[in-house]
């Protein structure tokens, strides 16, 4: 009835129609959106499969899918950059193997007790310790989480993670298909000739890339056309060379990363990044195989609710030992709580190598299908969780921050700050000498254990906890301070804060931070008596200078340097 370009065409409307309705729906009732990009796929492929007469997903998007994961892929490379990775600290890498080593052993029995065999257990359990930098990230970022601590704590896991995953594949590429003895010489040249194309990539990327890219930065069609060229040509390369497209999807993403172009190549392929993740989360729902679900209901069940429930706690007793607080450690577990997109490919590449069945893709599949969604209200409403869980969640926590002795005589009359990274450093200098000049002491609470360490270490009267927690709270004598800054922008945080106060019968004024306009007022009427909102403050302070130097706009470009020393100087923590 129709060739192939109309099929593609048709389908792709019929779905994408779909989804957006179901799209709209899900707005109008606050869910998930990627939920909404699932159920839209399950519904044309319960359609296709039982009323309508709709060609075959699997033919007309196979293209869509493959091209979709390598972008996606290129994408999360990108934010992979190496100055990030040497500030991911040590407590991020133990906490990557710690999660590891225990998820992927209890997997793995798990595998071998609903009798999947030895070497499907091992694919499963290496699946299952993947968590989808995807999902995350796309959902830190709409609640404006990625540059809290458990959001970074949580990116660097999931960053780790992708770089392990991408070694997996290289190992897969090496030891051949099933039925093909093991030839530990063809491994070490997989890897020997992966070895070279990296440092290809990585002599390109040093040498070439930052030439070409600086001349095509200012016509934004020719460097969409340039990342473009270089994400899929590098991707093609390795798929020629006996790798597969995604890992060198990746790795021309990594190649990026460093460069001074890399937040302007994201905005330009945002738009296209975000259609092609529709669509995989779309072509993830088509996936769905209702018979594969009821012949495997109870594997797929346990193992859902294992990723969901296990992964948190393992993660966050591990934070909680490593010396972060209850909520950090909380938050980064929940953010974890599902199957990543690297778990696809990996188990994908294991069927096409004859290692494992058609029946171990499908259930990975609908493991990864429930998780997804599942999670997605796990993160979005993880504070939500957290509030209400708080008194029942019982983690390990062993404080190794050494915090300095604090007297009743420094709760007295006391300036206190809540949060000293960040915009917190610039309060705290101010705060300390001025602290000097009138004999006040100066409070400061944090939950970064790094930020504890480093502000004890500079002999600031420290207390190391979340202000979500009412005991910490108790400790701060807030009747006798004298001001009260917080610069977390949490809005029921900084709203139990006020009401704590005011309680207590503080009588000062209150500054609070906050991310949103709306989340501002609502602050103003809890009590707040200033409320920062970096955005409304940026504008001003633009419209500031460009008052202050109108008469001569070439003063900006001069004071560029001495700007630049002053944001490296305040990276003190």
């Amino acid at each position: 009835m129709f060739d192939l370009s109309e099929r593609i065409y048709f389908v792709l409307a019929t779905i994408l129609i779909i989804a957006a309705g179901i799209g709209i729906i899900s707005s109008l009732f606050s869910q998930p959106l990627i939920l909404a990009y699932i159920l839209s796929g399950a519904v044309i492929g319960f359609l296709s499969s039982n009323f309508v007469a709709i060609p075959t997903p699997a033919e007309t998007f196979g293209f869509f899918s493959q091209i979709g994961i390598a972008l996606i892929l290129f994408m999360v490379g990108i934010e992979l950059s190496i100055s990030e990775l040497k500030n991911i600290g040590k407590p991020v890498f133990l906490a990557t193997l710690f999660h590891a080593l225990i998820i992927g052993t209890s997997a793995f029995i798990l595998s071998l007790i609903f009798d999947f065999g030895i070497l499907a257990s091992f694919y499963i359990a290496v699946a299952i310790i993947f968590s989808s930098t995807v999902i995350v990230i796309k959902l830190l970022d709409q609640q404006r989480d990625t540059n809290s601590l458990y959001g970074k704590i949580t990116i660097g896991i999931l960053l780790l993670q992708d770089l392990f995953a991408v070694i997996i594949l290289m190992f897969l590429a090496g030891i051949g298909p099933k039925g093909v003895p093991f030839n530990f010489l063809n491994l070490v040249l997989t890897f020997i000739k992966g070895g070279l194309l990296v440092g290809a990539i990585w002599f390109i990327s040093k040498f070439a890339l930052r030439r070409i890219f600086a001349y095509v930065a200012s016509n934004s069609e020719l460097l969409f056309l340039c990342t473009m060229a270089w994400a899929l040509g590098v991707s093609s390369i390795f798929k020629f060379s006996g790798f597969s497209f995604e890992i060198g999807a990746f790795l021309s993403g990594v190649a990026l990363a460093n460069l001074p172009y890399r937040y302007s190549i994201s905005a330009r392929i945002a738009p296209i990044r975000d259609f092609f993740i529709i669509i995989f989360f779309i072509v993830l729902g088509l996936s769905i195989d209702f018979a594969a679900i009821k012949n495997m209901f109870w594997p797929i069940a346990v193992f859902s609710v294992f990723v969901l429930t296990v992964t948190p706690v393992v993660v966050a007793n591990y934070l909680g030992y490593l010396g972060f607080g209850k909520r950090v450690a909380f938050l980064s577990g929940l953010s974890l709580a599902q199957v990543s997109e690297f778990s696809l490919i990996i188990v994908v590449v294991g069927a096409n190598l004859g290692h494992i069945s058609g029946e171990i893709v499908s259930f990975i599949s609908s493991v990864a299908i429930f998780t997804i969604a599942a999670s997605s209200y796990l993160i979005i409403n993880g504070g939500k969780i957290y509030r209400v869980l708080r008194s029942r969640i019982k983690i390990i926590e062993r404080n190794k921050v050494a915090i300095g002795n604090i007297s009743e005589k420094d709760l007295e009359n006391h300036l206190l700050l809540v949060g000293a990274e960040q915009m917190g450093s610039d309060i705290l200098d101010y705060l300390k000498n001025k602290a000097k000049d009138t004999g006040q002491s100066v409070v400061v609470v944090d939950f970064n254990p790094q930020i504890v360490e480093s502000l004890v270490a500079g002999n600031f009267n420290v207390v190391f906890g979340d202000i979500s927690d009412p005991e910490i709270l108790e400790q701060l004598n807030l009747a006798r301070a004298k001001l009260i800054i917080t610069t977390v922008p949490d809005l029921v945080d900084n709203t139990n804060l006020i009401k704590f106060a005011k309680e207590e019968g503080y009588t000062g004024p209150i500054i609070c931070a906050s991310y949103w306009l709306h989340d501002a007022v609502k602050l103003y009427e809890a009590g707040a008596d200033l409320v920062v909102v970096p955005e409304d403050v940026g504008g001003k302070h633009v419209a500031r200078v460009l008052s202050d130097h109108w008469d001569n706009l070439k003063a900006i470009k001069k004071a560029k340097s001495k700007r630049f020393e002053e944001l490296i100087s305040r990276k003190i923590f």
